[in-house]
């Protein structure tokens, strides 16, 4: 069954790990020591989040 599409929790998943990515290649290039810690705090969240839904995140 490799030919299934992924569900579309796993390709939203996807799309959110890959703009996260992103997202920390932006912070390292264009922000400053504290935009770049508060960013990667949040998106270190937000993986969290993705990776682990039903636990409770801070």
């Amino acid at each position: 069954m490799s030919d299934q599409t992924p569900s579309p929790s796993a390709a939203v998943k996807a799309v959110l790990y890959d703009a996260i990515t992103e997202a920390v290649a932006d912070l390292r290039k264009n922000a400053g020591a504290a935009a770049q810690t508060e960013g990667l705090k949040n998106l270190a969240e937000a993986y969290a989040w993705l990776t682990y839904p039903n636990q409770q995140h801070g």
